[in-house]
């Protein structure tokens, strides 16, 4: 499905390149310059979506280095460097700037009104974040492809509880600057007390302020942590830490549902 979904926004990007100058196809240039903006780590070898990206550029015959040229760009998990990284990529030759997740898309709306925009991996309704007037006419500079989870953490939560029936006291990680993970954290608040769960709502803003955090919950320890929609590095670092707590994770992310929860429970004593 994923690879599907990437194959699907490579042919997007191609056909927007196409009339990108003049609105009307033409004759296919010998090379392509693709920008590539998202709110990770920064390390596009390690990033599973660009791996999809590329995968799904060479299904259609395009292949990095060779006929395409890709520029990313990653926020590091900062609002700030995220927005200054969008501008600076608006400001250079690319024919389409492709984002990866709801933070992305929106810094790169933000910083151009010219440039193509192909928005993939959003989480929450477009029209609500307010990136597309319509999801029939998008109008404007910004198309793509949303999976929304939106209204699914009363599931998560519930299906939390089947595999660990004790979990009353979750931590809850995540982005105050991301929106769908404030989403998350509403949509958790408002199904928790039907599940007899009091959640802890965590905020970290970069990768130091998640370390500091599961440190501090060494201190005092949830019976499990749910992790809302972060970067796929803060995701692998806290259900790792949850693991070796022994108790469980809730995964949050598409790329994270296929996996279940750890199901041993407790923080184990000193």
């Amino acid at each position: 499905m994923r690879q599907r979904i990437i194959t699907m926004a490579c042919s997007l990007v191609f056909a927007l390149s196409l009339t990108a100058e003049s609105g009307v196809a033409q004759p296919a240039p010998k090379s392509y310059r693709i920008g590539w903006l998202s709110n990770g780590s920064g390390e596009a070898a390690s990033d599973p979506a660009v791996a999809d990206f590329r995968q799904g550029l060479a299904d259609l015959g395009y292949v990095e280095g060779k006929n395409v040229t890709i520029d990313y760009r990653y926020g590091g998990g900062s609002a700030e460097k995220l927005n200054e990284q969008a501008t600076d990529l608006a400001r250079q030759p690319v024919a389409v700037i492709v984002t990866s997740g709801d933070p992305a898309a929106l810094a790169a709306k933000r910083a151009t009104r010219t440039t193509q925009i192909v928005a993939v991996e959003l989480a929450l309704d477009p029209v609500k974040l307010g990136l597309v007037s319509s999801l029939a006419r998008p109008d404007g500079n910004v198309t793509g492809l949303v999976t929304m989870s939106e209204e699914l953490w009363q599931k998560r939560l519930a299906l939390l509880k089947d595999i660990a029936p004790g979990v009353s006291r979750p931590a809850v990680i995540a982005h105050p600057a991301n929106p769908s993970n404030v989403s998350c954290i509403q949509e958790i608040r408002l199904a928790a007390p039907t599940l007899g769960m009091t959640p802890r709502i965590v905020e970290v803003a970069n990768g130091k302020a998640l370390e500091l955090a599961l440190a501090d919950l060494a201190k005092s320890p949830p019976d499990a942590i749910v992790i809302c929609c972060v970067c796929p590095r803060w995701r692998l670092l806290a259900s790792t830490r949850a693991r070796a707590r022994c108790f469980p994770s809730g995964p949050a992310c598409r790329r994270s549902v296929g996996a279940p929860p750890t199901t041993s429970t407790g923080w184990p004593k000193a």
